[in-house]
């Protein structure tokens, strides 16, 4: 079976269990497929959307019932895991809304929430709305630069795009980790 017909089969699904593990590259990947019309912008969205909720609504449960499980429990005894309580028990609201568009604090966000006792129909509700927002957002940036390679590199096999796409996420990811410490810079002055 070739790569596409393969991805064109098998992408969403893949996609939807990546994003429940790991969101912000699946949903890059997701747009630079979409691009290449291996199945609807709107569906690989979508799809990122639902598998990353999965996974915030699993770790914000999981916060709820921490006393159960040790993992969790050394996750929220952490200096960022207590930070993030304190900032919880001030600005719930906006922790729920926001923290999917934290890169390095939607873990220990989720678990927090959920071990602050928040109640679920304020989270899950504000949750997904941003949830659905961040994946059009993410996947929008792999969709577009889907667009930038084409024009730059013209037709060119699914696996070079997928390369291209990887160097273009790399790069991404290096801003974001760079904008991330100077943010933390920031509050440290």
């Amino acid at each position: 079976m070739a790569l596409e017909a393969m991805l064109a089969a098998w992408g969403l699904p893949v996609i939807f269990l990546a994003a429940a593990v790991e969101g912000d590259g699946a949903a890059f990947f997701a747009g630079v497929l979409a691009h290449r019309r291996l199945f609807p912008y709107e569906a690989a969205a979508l799809t990122v959307a639902a598998g990353a909720f999965l996974c915030d609504t699993t770790l914000f449960f999981l916060g709820r019932h921490s006393r159960r499980f040790a993992f969790v429990r050394r996750l929220l005894s952490t200096g960022p895991a207590e930070r993030m309580r304190a900032t919880v028990h001030r600005h719930r609201i906006w922790v729920a809304l926001g923290f999917r568009f934290l890169w390095g604090v939607r873990t220990v966000a989720a678990l927090s929430l959920g071990a602050a006792r928040v109640p679920a129909r304020l989270v899950l509700p504000l949750d997904a709305l941003a949830v659905l927002a961040w994946a059009h957002l993410v996947v929008g940036f792999g969709y577009g630069l889907g667009a930038v390679m084409r024009r730059l590199a013209g037709e060119v096999p699914l696996t070079h795009h997928l390369l291209l796409g990887a160097a273009g996420a790399a790069v991404l990811a290096l801003a974001g980790w760079g904008l991330h410490r100077l943010w933390l810079r920031r509050g440290d002055a």
